[in-house]
């Protein structure tokens, strides 16, 4: 259900506030300072070693615009 960008990648914005970007899949902290993450790859169609693997970075919410143009 991700919004996909054109060379088929995906954007998520971990955020206690929406960034209000077109083309960003925002998840909301729900008010949490801490916790976890993980991803999981559900029946994918090719082997493990083509599977992509997630880049995080940390920025300020003011940055984050910035921070993915530069993606």
């Amino acid at each position: 259900m991700a919004t996909y960008r054109a060379d088929k990648s995906v954007v998520i914005v971990l955020s206690h506030i929406d960034p209000g970007l077109a083309g960003v899949n925002w998840l909301t902290t729900a008010h949490h300072t801490c916790g976890t993450m993980s991803f999981r790859w559900v029946k994918p169609q090719v082997p493990d070693d083509l599977l992509p693997y997630p880049q995080t970075s940390v920025v300020k919410a003011a940055d984050v615009a910035e921070a993915i143009s530069q993606l």
